[in-house]
């Protein structure tokens, strides 16, 4: 029995299943990351302000900022 048949609904199928897999999947990552992307940059800002990094591509600051 399909999902969409116990609701009362329209047929549920796989292609309806992967596209709200897709779209929860993104909104849960995203909305995580993001609130802990912001407290990061927010830190970050507080000691290097954005006016200066912003002068930098994102290969000449993974050159100068190397990783652990």
């Amino acid at each position: 029995m399909s999902r969409g048949a116990i609701k009362g609904e329209a047929e549920y199928n796989d292609t309806d299943r992967h596209a709200r897999l897709s779209l929860v999947t993104t909104y849960r990552i995203e909305k995580r990351v993001a609130e802990q992307f912001e407290a990061f940059m927010s830190g970050f800002n507080e000691l290097i302000p954005q006016e200066l990094i912003n002068v930098f591509d994102e290969r000449e600051l993974e050159v100068s900022c190397p990783n652990p």
